[in-house]
């Protein structure tokens, strides 16, 4: 019998109002004792004294945990808990379920182990967000640079403007119609969209659009070049999903309140026809982290050097985020956190840093590998005539200025005045790559 009990008091999860209350209490106690910082999950565990599997099911909301857990959660933030703090986890709405908390909609829990700095992009979004009421708005910029990052702490800050929010990431491929059925769900309600699933695709996007135009929303979408077409000029869509094509040109050039905010290594094709500084269609290319700014990267892992050795650690990765995080936690366990261990070696083999910048090459086109390994071992910017000279002349001009502007869309390369040259960060790779292997590249 009293096994049977503790079974049935099992499976207990925040409700919206309770979850509310905590995430207050939360920033209250991360403002005092972080700066700001949000706590990760580790953070958590060693805070609450639960388990991490416990944590995370506390925190994304869908698997309920026991009651003394969720107690136990909320005291660490000096949260009483009350009977509308918590429900079964049985009784809970299917909309609950996708972390529908108060007018955001979540489809996972982001959290933000390091965040620093982007200050300044963060008043420029959200001016172009909030003060000019842009349609549509690229946030792209080549991976591990912090794009996803900086969209949460711009949904934190300007979520109050908006009715709803919803934020969806497009890593498993949703085609166009699961998705708007999914928006039009959170939006509307299960019981106002009845067999979503037989509706016409180009229904569902005009009742979508009818929304946005008696609603303020923002809709996020991350990482939309997942579902982009690689070994081939940037822009285009695989052939499935093309019909994302229209649905994004569709929110630039329609009118309404709302907008779309997109994440991407690459800038679709019909952002480039459609945007302007003075036009609501608008793309911020997000860059590396101020020497400063990224040192704090450094000191958050817990890394032991010098001031100079800092710098010449963050001038190394060029002020990369993930780049240095990634190299932080190898000083950390390789090297005891010594950073003049680290620097004193050749070459340390990290195979994570291989792989989050091999994912850029394997995308490009034979061209685009030609023209980067031509940069690659330029120490100076190069102009197009110098470039054309250097590749075989059955290559059209054409060609490559097609291949050039295909680079640039993809965060690649940058042009200063009339001269190209290789994005920083990206040459992290060739310098981990040995010469044999760039050549295959």
């Amino acid at each position: 019998m009293n096994q049977q009990k503790y079974k049935r008091s099992r499976g207990i999860v925040f409700t919206v109002e309770g979850w509310q209350k905590l995430q207050a209490k939360r920033k209250v106690w991360e403002s005092e004792n972080k700066s700001g910082t949000r706590c990760t999950l580790e953070e958590l565990s060693e805070l609450t004294g639960l388990a991490y599997n416990t944590v995370l099911k506390i925190v994304e909301r869908q698997k309920g945990v026991d009651k003394r857990s969720l107690v136990k959660f909320s005291m660490a933030f000096d949260l009483e808990l009350s009977s509308s703090d918590y429900v079964s986890s049985n009784s809970l709405k299917k909309s609950d379920t996708k972390h529908t908390v108060g007018k955001v909609s979540w489809d996972k829990t982001i959290e933000l182990p390091f965040f620093f700095g982007r200050a300044t992009e963060l008043t420029l979004l959200e001016k172009w967000l909030v003060s000019d009421h842009c349609r549509l708005v690229t946030v792209q910029g080549i991976g591990g640079i912090g794009k996803t990052a900086l969209c949460v702490k711009l949904v934190e800050l300007v979520e109050p403007k908006f009715n709803r929010v919803v934020w969806r990431s497009l890593e498993n491929k949703p085609s166009l119609k699961e998705l708007l059925a999914d928006l039009l769900e959170v939006l509307l309600g299960q019981s106002q969209l009845k067999n979503a699933s037989e509706l016409n695709t180009n229904y569902l996007l005009r009742q979508f659009i009818n929304y946005l135009r008696s609603h303020r929303c923002l809709i996020v979408l991350d990482s939309l070049d997942t579902i982009m077409l690689g070994n081939t000029e940037c822009g285009s869509y695989v052939r499935e999903y093309d019909d994302y094509h229209g649905f994004i040109k569709c929110f630039g050039e329609a009118l309404h309140k709302s907008c779309l905010l997109l994440t991407t290594r690459e800038k679709p094709k019909e952002v480039v026809f459609m945007e302007g500084e003075s036009l609501p269609v608008r793309s911020l290319n997000l860059d590396a982290l101020p020497k400063q700014i990224a040192k704090k990267i450094l000191l958050s892992s817990g890394l032991l050097g010098t001031e100079i050795e800092q710098n010449i650690l963050v001038e190394k990765y060029f002020g990369h985020p993930l780049a240095l995080k990634i190299v932080a936690q190898k000083i950390h366990s390789t090297f005891d956190g010594e950073i003049a261990l680290f620097l004193q070696q050749n070459h340390v083999n990290i195979f994570d840093l291989k792989q989050l910048f091999y994912q850029h090459i394997e995308r490009l086109s034979g061209l685009e590998r030609e023209i980067l390994c031509k940069l690659a071992f330029c120490s100076e910017p190069v102009s197009f005539p110098m470039l054309r000279q250097n590749i075989s002349l059955s290559v059209l001009s054409h060609q490559i200025i097609d291949s050039l502007e295909s680079l640039l869309r993809r965060s690649l390369i940058f042009k200063k005045s009339a001269f190209f040259t290789m994005h920083p960060q990206l040459l992290i790779y060739v310098n981990l790559w040995v010469t044999n292997d760039i050549k295959t590249i």
